[in-house]
């Protein structure tokens, strides 16, 4: 097999298990702090959004013993998959909600959405903060090609080989995410390997894909409970169905898959339990108030907010998300 691609020649005559070896990526203690405090905002966003209808209201729900949440009256639109796109200088841009339902569609994914939102985002007026910066000596038809260089992107659950594509196509820096999704075989990892810079071999100048970081390198205790969580249903499901409905007629529903788990009471309460740590900050919650980004040369982004000046924003956030982010939410 011949290839010009110097990555994937460096990886050819390679075990395939080190396509999949994460990169060595340092993360400063006060760089995690900062990366917990949007991963609990995201989660608390969707505990807020939380709806378990995923097969409707003509049923029962075995896995969820009670009717909680302000929306589960409500029809149902989308999993509770959502993602938070983060700039330089730690301002939250917006966020997106997987909308898969609503579009009839399986591609209405969190990241995709968020990623097309703020393309769409640096071109108008919106109700909330938008600081991405831009370069003025870009040609103007080239101003908006690296918009998400200096961006993170939190999502709560692993990407797909569709998100990881265009995330890598948007220049995304990184993405966080806060369970592992078993059947995307590690593909942010995949991408990353090939398209990264690697010691000895040319670049080629591509596209880049994002660092991946995982739950559980911020220390987020709720990383490990969802994945504990997705195999303990993976088991019981086998027996007792997710959806029983009302027409016997139906099927019951014994699906294993990672969508419905996100629609049982055995991940809302870990997202609750997050909701409430979240709830529960202040600044003596922080370790590392004072912390700043540094940027790709190690130097500190004068700009940027601190910790203590993010969990406020966080905080802020999550208002105008309950309150006035009619945008993102599948239920407004």
């Amino acid at each position: 097999m011949k290839t010009e691609n110097p990555n994937l020649k460096f990886y050819l005559d390679k075990k395939v298990e080190q396509l999949i070896v994460p990169e060595d990526y340092k993360l400063e203690e006060g760089a995690k702090e900062r990366h917990r405090l949007f991963s609990l905002l995201l989660m608390s966003i969707t505990k807020y959004y939380w709806n378990s209808n995923k097969n409707g209201k003509d049923g029962k729900y075995p896995f969820n013993p009670v009717n909680y949440g302000k929306f589960e009256n409500n029809d149902y639109y989308g999993h509770n998959i959502a993602s938070l796109a983060v700039d330089a200088y730690g301002e939250v841009i917006d966020f997106e909600f997987n909308h898969n339902n609503i579009f009839s569609s399986t591609t209405e994914h969190a990241e995709a959405r968020m990623v097309k939102r703020v393309f769409s985002l640096t071109q108008i007026n919106d109700s909330w903060k938008v600081s991405l910066e831009k370069n003025e000596n870009e040609n103007e038809n080239e101003k908006n090609k690296h918009t998400f260089e200096d961006v993170v992107l939190y999502t709560t659950l692993e990407s797909c080989s569709q998100c990881a594509g265009v995330m890598a196509l948007a220049r995304v820096k990184e993405i966080v995410y806060l369970q592992t999704d078993p059947g995307m075989y590690l593909i942010g990892n995949i991408l990353r390997n090939l398209t990264r810079t690697i010691e000895n071999v040319p670049n080629t100048g591509g596209l880049i894909s994002p660092m991946p970081i995982t739950g559980l390198e911020l220390d987020l205790t709720y990383f490990e409970q969802l994945n504990t969580a997705y195999k303990i249903f993976q088991q019981k499901v086998e027996k007792t169905p997710f959806f029983e409905p009302n027409n016997p007629q139906n099927k019951k529903d014994f699906s294993p898959s990672i969508t419905s788990f996100l629609c049982t009471d055995l991940a809302y309460q870990i997202y609750k339990d997050a909701s409430n740590e979240f709830e529960h900050l202040t600044e003596e919650s922080l370790k590392f108030v004072d912390y700043k980004p540094k940027d790709k040369n190690g130097i500190e982004i004068m700009n940027a907010k601190t910790n203590k000046s993010v969990l406020a924003e966080v905080k802020d956030f999550y208002q105008y998300a309950i309150k006035k982010g009619k945008r993102g939410t599948p239920h407004k």
